[in-house]
């Protein structure tokens, strides 16, 4: 018996002796069946940008007959192949892909199996590493169940989603009142939670955050932020008022609320006289006095106070009536 092997088949011959003539000789081949060797996946790495292509190529060897490949992630099988190629031995398997941010850290798998050995197949892996600009939302945490009011304390939340990871946040303000914060201006870098404490009628308005890598910037939605208050008296009004005896002066009052449903009353004072009888119309947050000075004894302070369901006002507006000449 004579017996020869290659990777696609087996060979042998044997030598039958016959009696009656020359010894015959009879060939046979054989189909050798043998499972896949090796795998695997190139590029090595899985990464690309969210959006963009990825080309995949899996290639499967020593399989006899060539292996069939196939694609899975998470245990469900891809089909958006754009190529396969068979040798004797060999095997290889092209895939496109367009990943998405919520694909980063999924794992691609290459499955290489000989049809006629089921079952038995090889394996190879990598794990997607998409990069995308980051996406950000803002969020609010309360530490009272009830409506925010002065005092309160709350934080603010910058949830961002990255990949690669982001820098330090930048925070972005607009102030809802006229009464200027008394703290860091806008906008400011910082931490990815903004903690407000004691709640003022100045922290009302519109926040929101940003955030950037090597891949672009994100910016969140906007929060707006109410914070209930007793009513404060509206920065940048005119407060001092010059009129002769005898002249009518119309004195505007304008306050800032939350609720902005709110009552006013007005005074007088000087060094001499004290009184509220000031004639006077409101409509929503604005009230106008009229006042009339006659002689010395009408020249002084006017007094502006409103009041809503938080409370009445801590101070009050003042506006001062001179005679022209004579400041008081």
């Amino acid at each position: 018996m004579v017996f020869s092997y290659k990777r696609s088949y087996a060979y042998f011959a044997v030598l039958l002796p016959n009696p009656r003539s020359a010894s015959e000789k009879v060939c046979k081949q054989i189909d050798v069946i043998i499972r896949p060797l090796g795998v695997r996946i190139s590029p090595l790495h899985g990464t690309c940008r969210e959006g963009s292509v990825l080309e995949l190529v899996c290639r499967s060897w020593g399989s006899r007959p060539p292996a069939e490949i196939t694609w899975w992630m998470k245990n469900f099988r891809l089909h958006n192949v754009t190529g396969y190629r068979f040798e004797v031995d060999t095997s290889s398997s092209s895939l496109s892909l367009y990943p998405l941010a919520s694909d980063n850290g999924k794992v691609i798998v290459c499955k290489a199996e000989n049809p006629k050995l089921p079952g038995i197949l090889l394996t190879d892996s990598i794990t997607l590493n998409v990069t995308f600009p980051p996406k950000v939302t803002l969020s609010l945490k309360t530490y009272s169940s009830s409506s925010l009011s002065e005092g309160d304390t709350v934080a603010l939340i910058c949830n961002v989603v990255s990949n690669p990871a982001v820098g330090p946040v930048l925070w972005t303000f607009v102030q809802e009142t006229s009464v200027a914060p008394p703290y860091k201006k806008f906008p400011q870098e910082g931490p990815q939670t903004l903690v407000l404490e004691r709640l003022q009628p100045w922290h009302k308005g519109s926040y929101r955050c940003r955030a950037t890598n090597s891949e672009g910037f994100g910016e969140s939605n906007a929060l707006w932020l109410a914070v209930r208050h007793r009513p404060i008296c509206k920065a940048g009004q005119q407060v001092s008022y010059g009129a002769y005896f005898g002249e009518t002066l119309n004195i505007r009052c304008e306050v800032e609320a939350e609720p902005a449903t709110v009552s006013f009353h007005w005074g007088f004072s000087n060094t001499v006289v004290q009184h509220s009888n000031v004639s006077f119309v409101s409509r929503g947050l604005k009230s106008m006095a009229t006042y009339t000075p006659t002689d010395d004894i009408h020249l002084g302070s006017l007094f502006c106070w409103a009041n809503n369901s938080a409370g009445e006002q801590h101070v009050p507006c003042t506006f001062t009536v001179f005679k022209p000449g004579v400041y008081v």
